[in-house]
């Protein structure tokens, strides 16, 4: 993993952890590393991804890492988690 990360990647471990607090910022991130693939909407994509997580994987490991993200970036993924837990037109 550190070698693909390292060489394929082009993951630079001097530059992680980045500290990130506002969900601008972050989203600016993401967007940076969108830049070479097709045009998305870097808001869009997140919610997606967080979405994907939400689903995937275990409640208590995505617990840790919501826990983990600043109040701005965690409200984003407590919205994608409803929405995963209750994906629209699916009845109860």
């Amino acid at each position: 993993m550190l070698i693909r990360g390292l060489y394929y990647d082009q993951w630079h471990p001097a530059a992680t952890p980045k500290k990130i607090r506002d969900r601008e910022e972050f989203i600016a991130l993401v967007g940076a590393g969108l830049e070479d693939i097709r045009p998305l909407n870097s808001e869009d994509t997140t919610r997606t991804v967080f979405r994907v997580l939400s689903r995937h994987v275990d409640v208590g490991e995505a617990a840790k890492v919501e826990g983990a993200l600043p109040d701005e970036i965690r409200t984003m993924w407590q919205t994608e988690r409803t929405k995963a837990a209750h994906p629209a037109g699916v009845a109860e």
